[in-house]
């Protein structure tokens, strides 16, 4: 399928145009895309598989004259906080390939675009983003465009070197299951804000744990590939050098190629030891041995999985972790901005991978 675009904004220095899908050379842009800080330096692989399950997806590309520079992905999904509900706008991408000397320009694109969608919405609205704890420099562009910081989500990482099945495990497969394990997955994060589960039941990843007919743990996941390229010190370094190597530890951590589980939807009914059991076992149907997913830390569910002492050696790896999620509001009340700045935020795996 061909991919149009059509040209919103010229200036001297760049061109900006919205783009109906995403071509192969935009793919191919995202997946060879180095992430993180200075420290910490990897790539999300398969991206022709995350766009394909974005919701509703606005591409803009930034150009200077016929080269691309930049890339800004929006996911255009509704979220909930409480009982209050609107359109959101999540900075799924913010991708460049600039210069040190081009890095102004991205700048300016970047608030360019967010001003021009902003302005073509006229509901209530949120725009979010999640930005690296210590990408101080993003950190710093957003802010200073107006977003607030309204939460902070940590890595949880969660392995098992021999991960088992149990036999109380089942996929979510049926219409009336997945209207079950929705309704209980609402009411649980009902105090929450920013909460979506658009991604739910994608390709077959909802699992539950059930014990005579009662749903004792629910899971979502994503398989996901990122490879890193730089891990921070002296520990990082030896890590890079000699885990590919290593038999068994190079299955649960590969820097060269860490494929791992991206978990959401993440509940419990009586005890975490549900929880615990169901996420070794999708690991154990997937055949990996590592998952990751990220929480706020006001979330309780945070406090109780990671003083559980059930997590696994990659929690140690990954512990240290966050990440800032910076909002700016449209047309919303003081109270329905107070509902949502002081709950708990949702944080999908899917947004982070």
């Amino acid at each position: 399928m061909e991919v149009e675009t059509e040209e919103i904004y010229r200036d001297e220095e760049f061109n900006l145009k919205r783009a109906s899908g995403f071509s192969q050379e935009v793919i191919e842009f995202l997946d060879t895309t180095t992430w993180g800080t200075e420290d910490t330096l990897y790539e999300h692989k398969k991206t022709d598989e995350r766009i394909s399950d974005l919701t509703d997806p606005i591409p803009v590309l930034a150009s200077v004259e016929d080269r691309l520079l930049a890339l800004v992905v929006m996911d255009r999904r509704r979220v909930r906080s409480g009982n209050f509900s609107c359109i959101s706008y999540f900075f799924r991408y913010l991708a460049s390939n600039a210069s040190f000397r081009e890095r102004a320009i991205v700048g300016k694109a970047g608030q360019k675009t967010m001003d021009i969608v902003r302005e073509s919405e006229q509901d209530k609205a949120i725009y979010f983003a999640s930005i690296e704890g210590k990408n101080r420099r993003s950190y710093n562009f957003v802010k200073g465009v107006g977003y607030e910081q309204i939460g902070q989500v940590h890595t949880v990482g969660f392995s098992r070197f021999f991960p088992r099945k149990s036999r109380f495990m089942r996929p979510v497969l049926t219409e009336r299951d997945r209207e079950r394990v929705l309704h209980i997955l609402q009411e649980h994060y009902s105090s929450h804000s920013l909460v979506h589960f658009s991604n739910l039941f994608k390709n077959g990843g909802c699992y539950v744990l059930e014990k005579e007919g009662v749903i004792k743990a629910i899971v979502q996941a994503y398989p996901a590939l990122w490879v890193i390229k730089q891990m921070k010190g002296k520990m990082g370094k030896i890590l890079m050098k000699y885990v590919p190597h290593i038999p068994i530890l190079n299955k649960m951590f590969n820097p060269r190629k860490f494929e791992f589980l991206a978990f959401e939807g993440l509940y419990f009914r009586d005890t975490t030891d549900d929880l615990v059991r169901l996420m070794e076992s999708v690991l154990a149907e997937y055949g990996l041995k590592s998952a990751m997913f990220w929480l706020d830390d006001r979330d309780t569910m945070y406090a109780t999985l990671t003083h559980s002492g059930k997590l696994g050696l990659l929690h140690r790896f990954v512990k240290d972790s966050s990440a800032y999620i910076l909002a700016s509001f449209r047309n919303l009340t003081q109270e329905e901005e107070k509902e949502i700045t002081n709950a708990p935020v949702y944080m999908s795996g899917f947004d982070c991978i």
